[in-house]
């Protein structure tokens, strides 16, 4: 790896450890309860006061509970996507932050891209014919025609060595 790539992976690896701080500082800063409480309060006592305001404001006393209902239902949603809101990362809530599955594809990403650019480098190894190193042996690519493959081997019967051999390829 030369220096600029290692750089970059460097920072990337920084600016990767700072969201993971952040993320650590969401989670264990919730609201606190007394602002959770009062919110509540003041959404309750908002909402046990409306159908008597709306009583002397509407002529019809059927329309009161549809016009309260449809008043408490964004509010009391407000609420509930507030306290959903206090832990992202949580799997009980419906609206949590799916990471497993984007640690997953990140995953599978970078072993793919870690498996080309291996398959990358064993194509041209073979390429090149030079030798390469497989587990505990080495292995020689044979020459396409028949006249190179019999002076390797010819080569090989004479007592050459392999850097012998390396060196003339």
């Amino acid at each position: 790896m030369d220096g600029f790539a290692f750089i970059q992976i460097d920072r990337e690896r920084a600016l990767l450890i700072d969201h993971i701080g952040a993320c650590e500082r969401i989670v264990k800063t919730p609201l606190p309860r007394a602002y959770s409480i009062n919110i509540r309060r003041f959404i309750v006592f908002f909402l046990l006061t409306l159908p008597f305001s709306l009583l002397h404001l509407l002529d019809n006393d059927w329309l009161v509970p549809f016009i309260t209902m449809l008043v408490a239902a964004p509010l009391l949603a407000l609420d509930q996507i507030g306290v959903e809101l206090q832990n992202p990362f949580s799997t009980s809530n419906l609206s949590h932050l799916p990471l497993d599955d984007i640690s997953a594809g990140i995953e599978r990403n970078l072993l793919a891209a870690l498996q080309m650019k291996q398959a990358d480098a064993i194509a041209a190894v073979r390429n090149t014919g030079l030798p390469r190193f497989s587990g505990h042996r080495w292995l020689v690519e044979r020459p396409a025609n028949r006249a190179s493959q019999n002076a390797t081997r010819n080569q090989f019967k004479a007592g050459a060595t392999l850097a012998d051999s390396v060196g003339k390829f």
